[in-house]
C-alpha cells in the first residue's frame, strides 16, 4: 500500500515521504495512529509542488544567508565595557554587547548565534563568531575599549 507519511516514524521514514509499506502496517498502525494517509495521485502532485515551493523557499534563504555573510565578513566591530586600569574588563563583552554593535552597522542576528571560543574580559582586538546556519560561520573582529573613549 502506498502512503504518504505525515510525522516521521522511527525506523519507517520522515515526514513528507512517500513509501509502500505492507498492507497490514499501513491498516493497523500508520492509518489508525494518523502517521500516514492513503497516497492519492492528487495529494502526491500536491506534495512536489510543496516540495518544490520549499527548495525555492530554501535556495532564497541560502542567497540571504551568504549576502549576511558577505557583509559581515567586511565588519569591524568596536564594543565600550567598564575596565580597570590595567585593561580587565569589570565583567565580560556579552552577547547582547554584540548584537548592539551589528546592529549599529544594519546587521540583526539572533542572541544564540554569537559564540566565541573563551570570554573576552580585556581591552584590546578579539574575534566573535557568528553562526549564520547551514554550515555558514563568519568570524568577525572586535575591539573591546574602555567606557567613555572612543576608537
Amino acid at each position: 500500500m502506498r502512503v504518504i507519511l505525515k510525522t516521521d516514524v522511527p525506523g519507517t521514514g520522515r515526514r513528507g515521504q512517500t513509501l509502500t509499506v505492507p498492507d497490514g502496517f499501513a491498516r493497523n498502525y500508520l492509518l489508525p495512529r494518523g502517521f500516514a494517509q492513503l497516497a492519492t495521485s492528487q495529494l502526491v502532485q500536491q506534495l512536489e509542488r510543496q516540495r518544490q515551493r520549499q527548495q525555492v523557499a530554501e535556495s532564497e534563504q541560502q542567497a540571504d544567508r551568504r549576502r549576511l555573510l558577505e557583509q559581515l565578513q567586511r565588519l569591524r566591530l568596536t564594543v565600550a565595557a567598564p575596565a580597570n586600569p590595567q585593561g580587565r574588563l569589570y565583567g565580560a563583552v556579552t552577547s547582547e554587547q554584540v548584537q548592539a554593535a551589528l546592529r549599529f552597522h544594519g546587521v540583526v542576528v539572533d542572541r544564540a548565534s554569537v559564540a566565541w571560543p573563551q570570554p573576552i574580559d580585556r581591552l584590546g582586538p578579539a574575534a566573535v563568531t557568528i553562526d549564520l546556519g547551514r554550515g555558514l560561520r563568519a568570524s568577525v573582529p572586535l575591539t573591546v575599549v574602555a567606557e567613555g573613549t572612543h576608537a
